[in-house]
């Protein structure tokens, strides 16, 4: 594991995406069966297959910016 894993039982961090620590490990562990991850206790790592979906992530994350953005513009008139 690197040092760059994460903890994924964090019970703040649950609490802020409203599920629970145990939710959030059996997702982690869910993505280390398809590879995506790797886990080792609470904590994971993205591995490469993961990693590769970078550039996918970052251009759905700049949609989703520019449509919340358009929202705000709206309700502003």
């Amino acid at each position: 594991m690197t040092e760059s894993a994460a903890w994924i039982g964090d019970p703040t961090e649950s609490l802020y995406v409203e599920t629970t620590p145990e939710h959030v490990r059996e997702l982690g562990r869910k993505l280390a069966v398809d590879g995506l991850m790797t886990v080792e206790g609470e904590r994971a790592s993205a591995n490469a297959a993961l990693m590769a979906q970078a550039e996918k992530f970052e251009a759905d994350m700049r949609v989703a910016l520019a449509e919340l953005e358009k929202k705000h513009a709206f309700e502003r008139g």
